[in-house]
């Protein structure tokens, strides 16, 4: 049986931009991850604040979102995120909280350490990168398991919004990714998808 994270990581690549070098590469999957963040975070403010009722659907859409700077995370570096929550270092996922505040600190951490990796080839300084692209796709992981626990915590079906995540990108991107289109979306039609999509 084909594991669905891998073909999902598989699937995720054909709409990853490439900019020239790895460490920048990086730095935009950690900027892309802070700012998924910021989505999620608005939903809940609106329902604090504005009392605003929880979009589900469109939680369920940032956490596609997030998931495909995080699966592009690793496969800009070559790895593989792992279903074995286990293998998860230096935490034990059973013992993360997952929260959504949780999450933003796990997302926090990542755009930490691509920070650190772009300023230690901007300073030419002798940092141990393999540490940092460790501590990169470990992070990664950990975010992984928050999100799949944070599906379940809302009813969603974690492959759902996998799958739901792939077929917006086909419907932005048909071909292969583009500014223009990253730039000009068809965000109604996108919503249609969306709300057409099983939970």
């Amino acid at each position: 049986m084909i594991n669905e994270i891998t073909t999902y990581q598989n699937n995720a690549i054909r709409t990853l931009p490439r900019l020239g070098h790895k460490d920048k590469d990086l730095f935009h999957m950690g900027l892309g991850v802070k700012t998924e963040m910021g989505e999620i975070l608005d939903i809940f403010k609106k329902n604090i604040a504005y009392n605003k009722e929880i979009d589900l659907v469109n939680l369920s859409e940032e956490f596609g979102d997030m998931m495909w700077y995080v699966a592009n995370t690793c496969n800009i570096l070559g790895a593989q995120l792992d279903v074995d929550s286990d293998s998860c270092t230096p935490f034990s996922i059973a013992s993360l909280d997952p929260s959504i505040y949780r999450l933003d600190r796990y997302c926090n951490t990542l755009f930490e350490f691509t920070l650190i990796n772009v300023e230690s080839q901007t300073r030419r300084s002798d940092i141990d990168n393999a540490y940092y692209f460790s501590m990169i796709i470990d992070t990664c992981n950990i975010i992984y398991h928050v999100i799949k626990h944070l599906c379940k915590d809302y009813g969603f079906d974690f492959n759902n919004v996998l799958d739901t995540n792939i077929k917006k990108l086909k419907l932005r991107y048909p071909d292969n990714f583009s500014n223009e289109k990253a730039l000009n979306r068809n965000i109604n039609k996108e919503r249609d998808l969306l709300n057409s999509q099983k939970l």
